[in-house]
């Protein structure tokens, strides 16, 4: 689940295009450290799902790239093949132009038919939280909370406090070549604050 145009969206992928980096020995997507997610889209597929993020010079350079032709080493376009699919669809499966598995086209920022390369990223990084221990006024008896790293424990009440790393899932995604967006902690995340040491984000898209 994720947030597309400001809404949770549940959506299922194709496992052909995405990837995944230090899951060690698990078959389980969150396990893994990084998940890149790589697919072509249209340009009103990506104004759709990303209206609310992109600047007008981010809207610009989408609307700069071709709507069709074929591209040759230098990412230029010939008008000549316009309208005009030069790839089969098997041609497509085999070299990676639809799925980005082959080794011609996956650093490809746009494909023949003028879709644009999105590459979407998930990873782990760390999080500072505190974990407050403090004093019922009237009964004396201990609580704990947890509070993020700015806390400042009052030690004149009976504060104290244990600092935990907790895993955070970061998400970013890059469109075409140059163009980049929601480069964040994710916004939908699974923590475990009852056992940090087991925390960690249930986001795969």
């Amino acid at each position: 689940m994720s947030i597309v145009g400001g809404e949770p969206s549940l959506r299922r992928i194709n496992p052909i295009k995405i990837r995944t980096y230090m899951s060690g020995f698990s078959n389980k997507i969150e396990d893994a450290d990084i998940i890149v997610i790589q697919d072509f889209w249209s340009k009103s597929r990506i104004v759709d799902a990303f209206y609310d993020v992109l600047s007008i010079s981010d809207l610009k350079k989408i609307e700069s790239v071709p709507s069709q032709g074929s591209i040759d080493s230098m990412y230029n376009s010939d008008p000549r093949d316009a309208f005009v699919r030069t790839n089969s669809l098997r041609t497509h499966l085999i070299d990676g132009e639809l799925y980005t598995l082959g080794t011609v086209h996956q650093h490809r920022y746009h494909d023949d038919n003028g879709n644009m390369r999105v590459m979407q990223v998930y990873w782990k990084s760390r999080r500072k939280i505190k974990k407050i221990k403090s004093y019922d006024p009237t009964s004396g008896e201990e609580s704990f909370s947890f509070y993020p790293e700015t806390y400042i424990p009052n030690e004149e009440m009976g504060e104290e406090e244990q600092i935990f790393w907790i895993n955070e899932q970061w998400e970013g995604v890059q469109i075409g070549k140059d163009v980049y967006c929601n480069m964040r902690p994710c916004v939908i995340q699974y923590n475990r604050l009852d056992n940090p040491s087991r925390c960690h984000a249930g986001i795969i898209g």
